[in-house]
């Protein structure tokens, strides 16, 4: 008896965003540029796949940082498709409030993200928060838990 062989054609492609060290972290300006660049990539990376038999309806996002921040927020543009992401996966995220909230822009931007995260628009999504433990004094775990039906947090 011979073992069946199996023809798996499968693809893995990843894409990367680098905001080249701009410090979305500490000047809240900087995030709603971030994000709708953000969104507009998604856009164009499924777009890439459209001629596909089977082409993917959306993207798995893996994030440090402010750049979870800049993933939660994608669901604050207009015109983002909010279909097009199902995962978000953060690393040192602090969602909860900003580490330094030194502009009202950053403020703002965290509450639009707070009211939006509330609404049933993202009860598809899964956000998996990874982050360090009582010993990270950067981005602290207190600030990096996230509260929602749909969420896993990790130490």
């Amino acid at each position: 008896m011979h073992p069946k062989e199996y023809s798996v054609n499968r693809e893995f492609n990843f894409f990367a965003v680098s905001f080249d060290e701009e410090l979305s972290g500490i000047y809240g300006g900087l995030l709603e540029r971030q994000t709708e660049f953000v969104a507009h990539c998604i856009s164009v990376i499924l777009s890439l796949y459209s001629m596909k038999s089977q082409p993917p309806k959306s993207v798995p996002i893996l994030a440090h940082s402010m750049g979870g921040i800049v993933a939660k927020g994608l669901f604050t543009v207009p015109w983002f498709d909010p279909d097009s992401v199902h995962l978000i996966i953060t690393m040192a995220t602090p969602h909860l409030q900003p580490i330094l909230p030194f502009d009202w822009m950053m403020v703002d931007f965290y509450d639009e993200i707070s009211k939006v995260w509330k609404t049933e628009l993202i009860q598809h999504v899964v956000l998996i928060s990874i982050y360090g433990d009582h010993k990270d004094f950067q981005v602290p775990s207190r600030i990096s838990r996230v509260e929602s039906n749909n969420s896993i947090n990790s130490a």
